[in-house]
């Protein structure tokens, strides 16, 4: 378990909240390893994929590793929140069909 801690890598298919949950169930599973909540972000940011990577230093204004641990975690909360609610979005729409593109009933005819 361990050795999937400190080898984590975010999947190439995974949203970035999903690779977080990841890592956070694998550090609850395990044993106890020592990680700190600053060297759990630090294990999470060098595992994303190069574009999670660059989106989430954009989102710092710079490189996350140089904010405080607790500027870290709040930059951090935000992508996850968006990046859920994008998810769910994008779900929504396709489940639900798209009016322009259903084909009319006969009661929106009679009109």
């Amino acid at each position: 378990m361990g050795k999937e801690v400190w080898n984590f890598d975010q999947e190439e298919d995974e949203d970035i909240d999903e690779a977080w949950e990841r890592l956070n169930d694998l550090l609850l599973q395990g044993p106890l390893l020592g990680v700190t909540p600053e060297m759990a972000i630090q294990i999470f940011f060098f595992g994303l994929t190069s574009e999670a990577f660059k989106h989430v230093n954009t989102c710092a204004g710079g490189s996350l590793m140089s904010q405080s641990s607790s500027e870290a975690t709040r930059i951090l909360i935000n992508i996850f929140l968006t990046s859920k609610s994008e998810r769910e979005r994008k779900n929504k729409r396709l489940k639900e069909p798209d009016e322009e593109l259903m084909a009319p009933t006969p009661a929106m005819i009679e009109d």
